[in-house]
């Protein structure tokens, strides 16, 4: 997410464990995930021709979906929120 400049480099302890707890109630609360049909990891990530890891569609859906929330009004009290910019 940092890298993709979802929220911004803070000095404030522990930032990137609040970031993941925001995140990590969408994920637990997908009825596939829940129900067991699969894996978050099942959606991010395959081999290409050459054998190498590239993301998936999938993943990247999923990125663009948690840079949206990211800049949500409900991040707006964890460290590093930047806010809507586009």
């Amino acid at each position: 997410m940092r890298n993709r400049y979802g929220y911004l480099k803070t000095d404030t302890d522990f930032a990137e464990f609040r970031w993941a707890n925001y995140f990590r109630t969408p994920i637990l609360l997908d009825p596939h995930i829940l129900g067991g049909e699969y894996d978050i990891d099942d959606y991010r990530y395959a081999l290409n021709k050459d054998g190498e890891v590239v993301l998936t569609e999938e993943g990247k859906d999923i990125i663009d979906e948690a840079m949206f929330l990211a800049t949500s009004p409900e991040t707006r009290g964890l460290p590093g929120f930047r806010g809507n910019t586009g």
